[in-house]
């Protein structure tokens, strides 16, 4: 027996979760064994968070070999819901990302983030909960202020003090989840305790976006600690982690690991987790590894004896008494925030600010006495931020503060000049709104004249057809901060376009709007114009994604789509996937419809199913029109095997309702995303 091996009973892991995690990590044919045994003990109805998230990994794995088990649609709704929550985390995240590089904000990736984009082959098979990043202490104000901006709200409420904690967890709309940590670990919180994860950080290029990883060892020790951190229940996910870095990367630096946890004080952390791995998972991790801790750490080793011998647990170790050998630029999509305190009286007691704040209070609030401010200003530097004390009667907020200027530039990306939409389509268009006046924009909670980038309706000769169209907010008001977007400041924001019931051409004037008050270009200020051309209902030519926000993915023949800009959860199946795989290879939609026609899979009369199908996809805003001759692709084939079935565009709701769906107990038989009755 080697020295470590007196450790095994340290540890209880729930007897479910150990059969999960056997099923994903065992070689064959254990790991199916596993499955078998889990699969016939289980109640899907009674898992717990922890055992949820190992369920996508493991259909993802042995849903192939379920065959008509009524479990299978149940297991793969999780599965489905699991892509959903990750599709969504990463988008949003991927957003905030780089707003954060724009600003010239370091960041490093762990957690689950890092392990979905460098280790997991799936998507959906490593659940994740919000988004992880590790920025330098010096950066979170602005880099809260980016999440801020782009419409997050911090789950800590007032009164949290940064030196307290490691970390900030923040979510929007979605549900979505963005943890900003300064520290990497809550056990270790000195200035210099992160400065190896930043040295051996890796670089890795998402799809155009430059960001950087941990490395594999300080992926294993992060996740390792996150994960021990609570022992009751024990988590024990960390071990699904573990298993896919060393499967890509067997060579571990060891050595590396150890340094990093003597330096922390988190020896015994480290440890514990890999026994408690070798002990459930064989050969996961060599145990000639934790013997050699043992050998050269022996201080290490009578720490611990003296720990586990205090507790119990010390079951017979025997010894071994072997020696051992400046100003950044701003981002270009957030508002700013003005944090303020009230006291009983209605006044402003205390302020949190950005330094380069202060000269715009008096456009944020009532001063009372304009000396005060601006010896204020003569005393603070230009950078940086913290709290003032408000003398009383000074400040006191406004509900709708005066604006005296209105100046804007509206910037389209990509060189768009020209959409195309079917009646009663729509697509969110990306545009940059720049605050061209001296003045700042604001909104408080409360107020009814926000600022918002809009449009109007044309026709094609210029006559106003329709003079409201979607609003898209430029600040996001919150209880106790002033919102405002400054001078020179540029956000980047979707706007929806909907094209009217008659076919034709129109033009789509953006514009910017103060609600209850005034368009900009009543004011003097021109903005960008768009063609829209809306074609008849008969599609005809190549289309596309409708943008960055549609997010798409096959599963088998099932095939999801998600509006990330509109918030709506999408799927088909059978013919229509295979028209959707057609469409998006380059196939004419002409040509789409006529292969299903001559196929005469469809029993039908007025219009062809599929071209109704084409229609709806467009219409929801999903595809859009695109010029350019038809690419060179391979032949569109029908597959007999989906009969006679018409393929149906099903719109399962917002996206927020879907994500506090619980995937087992609220969900049908069919599986998530359908409810039970």
């Amino acid at each position: 027996m080697s020295d470590f091996e007196a450790f095994d009973n340290f540890l209880e892991v729930d007897r479910l979760q150990g059969l999960m995690l056997q099923a994903l990590v065992l070689p064959a044919p254990r790991d199916a064994q596993s499955f078998a045994r889990w699969l016939a003990q289980a109640d899907l109805d009674a898992l717990d968070p922890q055992a949820m998230r190992l369920v996508p990994a493991l259909f993802r794995k042995f849903g192939g070999t379920m065959g008509d088990d009524p479990r299978r649609a149940r297991m793969q709704g999780v599965y489905r819901r699991a892509h959903l929550r990750n599709t969504l985390l990463l988008a949003d995240g991927r957003r905030v990302l780089a707003a954060l590089r724009d600003a010239g904000i370091e960041f490093l990736l762990f957690k689950g983030i890092a392990m979905v984009l460098k280790y997991q082959a799936d998507l959906a098979t490593r659940t994740m909960a919000d988004v992880d990043i590790l920025v330098r202490p010096a950066d979170v104000p602005r880099a809260e202020e980016i999440l801020f901006g782009a419409g997050w709200t911090a789950l800590h409420g007032a009164g949290w003090k940064r030196s307290e904690i490691h970390s900030r967890d923040f979510t929007n709309a979605h549900r979505s989840g963005f943890d900003l940590h300064w520290h990497a670990l809550l056990e270790s919180r000195r200035a210099d305790a992160d400065d190896g994860l930043w040295q051996r950080a890796e670089r890795f290029d998402w799809n155009g976006l430059e960001v950087r990883l941990m490395s594999p060892e300080d992926l294993l020790f992060t996740g390792i600690v996150n994960g021990m951190r609570e022992r009751d229940p024990l988590n024990v996910h960390w071990i699904q982690d573990l298993a896919c870095i060393l499967a890509a990367k067997p060579a571990i630096a060891w050595p590396t690991l150890w340094k990093e946890a003597a330096r922390r004080g988190l020896r015994e952390t480290l440890f514990e987790a890999l026994v408690l791995a070798c002990r459930m998972c064989g050969d996961l991790v060599d145990g000639a590894v934790l013997q050699r801790w043992l050998e050269i750490d022996p201080e290490f080793r009578r720490a611990l004896e003296a720990s586990l011998a205090t507790q119990g647990r010390l079951h017979g170790l025997r010894r071994v008494d072997r020696e051992g050998d400046e100003d950044r630029p701003l981002d270009s999509v957030s508002a700013a925030y003005v944090r303020f305190f009230l006291g009983e009286d209605g006044g402003i007691e205390g302020i949190f600010l950005q330094w380069r704040h202060l000269p715009c209070l008096p456009e944020l609030f009532d001063v009372a006495d304009p000396a005060w401010l601006a010896s204020l200003v003569s005393r603070h530097p230009k950078t940086g931020e913290g709290y003032l004390a408000v003398p009383p009667g000074q400040l006191r907020p406004r509900s709708n503060p005066a604006h005296r200027e209105y100046s804007a530039r509206i910037a389209l990306g990509d060189g768009l000049r020209e959409i195309v939409l079917a009646p009663g389509g729509k697509r969110t268009i990306e545009v940059e709104v720049e605050n061209d006046s001296s003045c700042c924009w604001v909104e408080l909670v409360g107020s009814d004249m926000p600022f918002k980038v809009s449009s109007h309706l044309r026709s094609e000769d210029g006559s106003m057809l329709r003079l409201d169209g979607p609003r898209a907010p430029l600040t996001n008001a919150r209880r106790g901060y002033a919102a405002f977007v400054e001078p020179g400041r540029k956000l980047t924001r979707g706007l929806s376009i909907e094209a009217p019931a008659e076919p034709g051409k129109y033009v789509v004037q953006l514009d910017v709007v103060h609600e209850n008050v005034t368009w900009f270009s009543e004011r003097g200020c021109g903005f960008p114009r768009l063609s829209l051309v809306v074609r008849p209902t008969a599609l005809r030519g190549r289309f596309a994604l409708a943008g960055a926000g549609i997010l798409h993915a096959v599963f088998d023949a099932e095939t999801v789509v998600i509006d990330g800009w509109g918030g709506a959860y999408y799927t088909f199946d059978g013919h229509g996937t295979s028209a959707w795989r057609a469409l998006l290879a380059g196939h004419e939609a002409q040509h789409i419809v006529a292969a299903f026609e001559e196929a005469g899979v469809f029993d039908h009369a007025g219009g062809t199913p599929v071209e109704r199908f084409l229609s709806a996809l467009q219409d929801a805003g999903l595809i859009e029109a695109i010029d350019g001759e038809a690419r060179v692709v391979e032949p569109l084939r029908v597959e007999p095997r989906f009969g006679a079935r018409e393929p149906v565009l099903v719109c399962h709701g917002d996206l927020r309702g879907l994500v506090s769906m619980h995937p087992m107990r609220q969900a049908s038989e069919r599986g998530w995303p359908h409810s039970k009755a």
